[in-house]
């Protein structure tokens, strides 16, 4: 069942121009390291070669810059990424440029593009 802010957002997506990079379906425990040395337990949703979406069960401000580790098909994976947005516990980080992960997280895309439907529309 689509909520009316769900649908509200497709329509919206509809309009804006195509992402630059693929998004990919990722269902796997993020742990959050901040910069207060807290770390905190998250969920991520997407991926792409430049960021991610995950949930996380507290708030982290939008600016904060954060250290992610999370597991891929063929390997773990530790980031850099900044917040970039968030709307309730769902939140944007884009992962910090140059990224020390990218071939590694470009090498898994490419994997999980080859192995079936993950690529999320827009």
């Amino acid at each position: 069942m689509h909520t009316q802010e769900h649908v509200l957002d497709q329509e919206v997506a509809s309009f804006l121009p195509p992402r630059r990079f693929p998004r990919f379906a990722l269902d796997v425990a993020v742990t959050i390291h901040c910069r207060t040395g807290e770390l905190l337990p998250g969920r991520a949703l997407d991926i792409s070669e430049r960021g991610m979406a995950v949930t996380i069960p507290v708030q982290v401000p939008v600016g904060e810059v954060v250290a992610l580790e999370f597991e891929m098909p063929l390997e773990r994976i530790s980031v850099a990424a900044i917040v970039r947005n968030r709307k309730r516990f769902r939140y944007g980080l884009e992962f910090i440029q140059p990224n020390i992960a990218e071939e590694e997280i470009k090498r898994n895309l490419s994997l999980l593009g080859a192995i079936g439907d993950w690529k999320i529309q827009s």
